[in-house]
């Protein structure tokens, strides 16, 4: 993922690059192979007149999907980058996720039709295997008895397994909890990747 910074009415520091990189990394690092680029962009819209008006906004380009453009304002700069890098993880996350559900079904159709190409071969039964006598019909029918017999009998002792959906937080929502441990740490660096997985597994310990 290459990350490119352009500035306008005010000196872009060495400072400025750094949280800015370090923001861009910790919201969409894990998105990395998905990136191609993103374009960091800041500007003063009020000029000497002041105000809440330092924008930041960010443009990812995917590999698969159309471009992911957020932006936020406020008097402080680096407030606005951290914002905007949040919103950006959760927007590329929403996006990588459709990508990947429209993937699977696209796979699923191609087999499908790939199935209908496929020769096949008709092979029509003997007479033995239609009718294979009353001896042997019997006894079919006396193995079918006991394994219905079998069935009920766990079904009364509560021994047939079943399975249950696991139920999943959304990428949105997990990615919404990371950056707000982030936050809660002070701002303070740290693994993206392992708040990812401390907020996945506090949201499903609450499902």
């Amino acid at each position: 993922m290459r990350i490119a910074f352009r500035s306008r009415s005010f000196d872009l520091t060495q400072a400025l690059r750094a949280h800015a990189r370090q923001s861009l990394l910790y919201a969409v690092g894990r998105f990395n192979d998905a990136i191609e680029d993103v374009v960091v962009r800041f500007s003063d819209l009020n000029g000497p007149r002041g105000g809440i008006d330092k924008m930041c906004r960010f443009d990812a380009r995917l590999v698969r999907g159309p471009v992911q453009r957020v932006e936020d304002v406020d008097h402080d700069l680096y407030a606005a980058i951290d914002r905007a890098a949040g919103r950006l993880g959760r927007s590329v996350a929403r996006a990588v996720e459709r990508n990947r559900r429209l993937g699977a079904g696209r796979r699923t159709w191609r087999t499908r039709e790939a199935a209908w190409e496929l020769p096949f071969t008709l092979v029509l039964p003997s007479a033995a295997d239609i009718d294979p006598g009353p001896e042997t019909r019997d006894e079919e029918r006396e193995d079918a008895m006991k394994s219905d017999a079998s069935v009920d009998e766990r079904a009364e002792t509560g021994l047939v397994p079943v399975e249950a959906p696991l139920a999943k937080p959304s990428a949105d929502d997990i990615a919404r909890r990371a950056y707000e441990i982030y936050i809660q740490r002070g701002h303070a660096s740290g693994d993206p990747l392992q708040d990812w997985l401390q907020a996945e597994a506090e949201l499903t310990a609450k499902l």
